[in-house]
């Protein structure tokens, strides 16, 4: 079975969902969805500061990092606001620590960077409607 991992940026969770739920329809396995943090009982997912949450931000971004780390694949949807999604950049720069890891960039069309990472041999860019698509294509 293939592992994924979805980074994306936290104002834009519902595209996040979205991609998560067609991996598990095709029946792939997400290392950690933190979209779920607040189901769970966390309200740590969406924060403007995270000053005075220090502890629930260490427990969070372990879960997250471990999620990036156990994954096959991160997919990687790229915030639409230029300012949008740091923690994002975090978890595609622990993903491509790994040459073996592949990445996925979806919402590239959207996206006014161009950073030079994105041109590694183990970063893919994707059209969004190409996603199902390459889902199918990988083992189950």
């Amino acid at each position: 079975m293939t592992s994924f991992y979805v980074a994306g940026p936290a104002n834009e969770v519902k595209q996040a969902k979205t991609i998560i739920r067609i991996i598990q329809e095709i029946g792939h396995e997400v290392t950690f969805d933190w979209t779920r943090l607040r189901e769970e009982g966390g309200e740590g997912v969406i924060r403007d500061t995270w000053e005075g949450h220090e502890e629930e931000a260490r427990v969070h971004s372990g879960r997250e990092r471990q999620g990036v780390i156990d994954c096959d694949i991160l997919v990687f949807w790229l915030p639409t606001e230029a300012n949008g999604g740091k923690g994002c950049y975090w978890e595609a720069g622990i993903a491509s620590a790994d040459p073996q890891k592949e990445i996925w960039l979806l919402n590239y069309e959207k996206h006014n960077s161009n950073l030079v990472f994105y041109y590694l041999d183990n970063v893919k860019i994707l059209h969004t409607y190409e996603l199902i698509g390459r889902l199918r294509g990988t083992p189950a």
